[in-house]
Formats: C-alpha cells, structure tokens, sequence
C-alpha cells in the first residue's frame, strides 16, 4: 500500500503503464546493490568481491515538491496503536544484494524507484544510494545494437562486393587522422582503420557520420595529406599549429587549439570556416597529387 501525508494512495492506469514502460513489462524486476557497494576483495585468497551481508533503508521518504514536502510511506499493512498513532509494516526493505520484485509488487516497485531517494538512477535520487534495480532488457538492448554497428563497419571494411572501395576506404584513414595511409597495401589499411575505430565509441561514431559526409571526408582527408607531407606541424607544449616553411625565422601560425577541442578538428572546423586555410590545404593537396603522377623520364 502507498501512503502520502498519511493518506492511503492508488496508482491511476498511466503511472502504472509508464512504470511498466520503464522496466519494459519484464516481470519480476530485481533489486540489486549498485556498483560502489561492490569493490574487489583485498585478500589474495579471496577471488569474490567484497560486498554488505544485507542493506535496509526506510520504506519511508520525503518527497522536495514546487509546493513544498510529501511524505510518502509504503507498507503491506498497518496497526493503530494503544495512544491512536498509526504503525506501518514493515518499516524497513531489508535484501542481501538480490530481490525479486513481481508484477503484484507495483506498489512497492513505485515507492523504491520514483520516491526512495536510495535508488541508484531513481526518481528521487539522494547522496547515499543503497541499491539499484538491474536492467538487463537495455543492457541487452546496447549490447545487440553495438554488435550490429560493429557488424555494418565489418561488413563495410572487408567485404570486398558489397563494402566500401579500397579507394573510400585510404580516404576514410587519412579522414580518422591515420598518418602513413600511402605506404600501407590494402590490408593494413583495413586493419589499421578497424583498429582506429575500434579504439572508442566516439570514433566508431565518428567513421559512421564521415560514411556519409562528403564534404568533411575531403577536409579531414586533404589535412591528412598536408600533415603527411610535412607542410603542417603541431607543438603540442603550445597547442598551436604551425606552417612548417623552409625560411629561417619564426613559424607562421595556423591556428590556437582552444581547452577541451581535439587538435585535428581544430583544422578541420578552419578548413570547413576560412577558405583561405581551405584554399592553401586543397592546393597543396593538388600540387602533391600531380607531383605523384608525374614520371620520370626513362
């Protein structure tokens, strides 16, 4: 039973159906302890994380409102004692870091998850959290949607009849700032590339947006190439880049790279700002592509 300010409460068909929603109608939900209760055992003979024996906490809370407080209860059943006060059984959820909580115990499940301020990712969320409830449907959910974009970028680096040409692919390296792309044979392109955007979900999110973003692939692209062939060099002591010139002197500066912005996508947001740099960056690119097509004479 839910009680606020003492009065007796009912879940109306949408707090229930937008609970239900949020545990994706798979019942029973469990109740576990969150992570920072969990920490690894400091004996050697120990393999098993340390953890309480049993949490409990007050099936009691007060609820911050525009208004002001509520105070809310739950409890499966009360008594009135001797001088008329009202008692509430049980006082406390008392579990040793696993419960199972049924379709019967919405009731229960409402208190803990939208007014405990124990609960880890709860509504009412406090400093000193106790527990947490598993959700094994999104964590489910996340891990099938990563293997399937890990999936798509397989499929788009070495399938060789229905992926990305050798072509797109060398442009795609040289685009995730991979140095070197020219004097790799396909193969290590491929890895090389798997490997890069393997390294983190930024950059696996990254090579997803420049499959089809033309116009940024050039940029990151063309960049690469410049920095490859030594016309641009970064001081990372300084966060600067530089023109790297054969004249004796100080070094002509590209551009500062603000607090907190990658130093490649410093260039890149130039390049995409300032047809000057992009001007400069595309020429050189240019004048390298023809430097490379021309033979020698025999």
């Amino acid at each position: 039973m839910l009680f606020k300010n003492g009065e007796r409460q009912h879940l109306n068909k949408n707090e229930i159906d937008k609970l239900v929603s949020q545990f994706h109608n798979k019942f029973p939900v469990r109740v576990v302890y969150p992570p920072d209760r969990i920490v690894p055992s400091l004996s050697r003979n120990n393999i098993m994380p340390d953890m309480p024996n049993s949490i409990s906490f007050d099936l009691r809370s007060i609820v911050k409102t525009d208004e002001g407080t509520e105070e809310w209860r739950y409890a499966e059943s009360t008594i009135i004692d001797a001088d008329g006060r009202v008692k509430y059984i049980p006082k406390k959820f008392i579990f040793n870091g696993s419960r199972l909580l049924g379709r019967e115990d919405i009731e229960l499940i409402y208190f803990l998850f939208t007014k405990s301020p124990y609960c880890l990712g709860g509504k009412n969320q406090g400093k000193n959290v106790k527990f947490m409830f598993e959700d094994l449907v999104s964590e489910a959910e996340k891990k099938a949607e990563k293997k399937a974009i890990s999936s798509k970028i397989d499929v788009l680096l070495f399938n060789k009849d229905i992926g990305l040409s050798i072509d797109n692919i060398r442009t795609l390296a040289k685009a995730m700032f991979i140095s070197g792309v020219d004097d790799m044979t396909d193969a290590q392109v491929r890895v090389m590339l798997d490997k890069k955007i393997g390294d983190s979900e930024e950059n696996m999110e990254r090579f997803l947006e420049l499959v089809n973003a033309d116009i940024e692939i050039k940029a990151r692209s063309n960049i690469q190439k410049v920095i490859d062939s030594g016309k641009i060099r970064l001081d990372s002591r300084k966060a600067v880049w530089y023109w790297q010139t054969d004249t004796p002197g100080r070094p002509v500066q590209i551009c500062r790279i603000t607090a907190g912005t990658n130093a490649y996508d410093a260039l890149v947001e130039l390049y995409m700002n300032d047809k000057n740099f992009q001007k400069d960056i595309d020429t050189l690119t240019l004048a390298k592509k023809s430097k490379e097509l021309v033979k020698e004479p025999e």
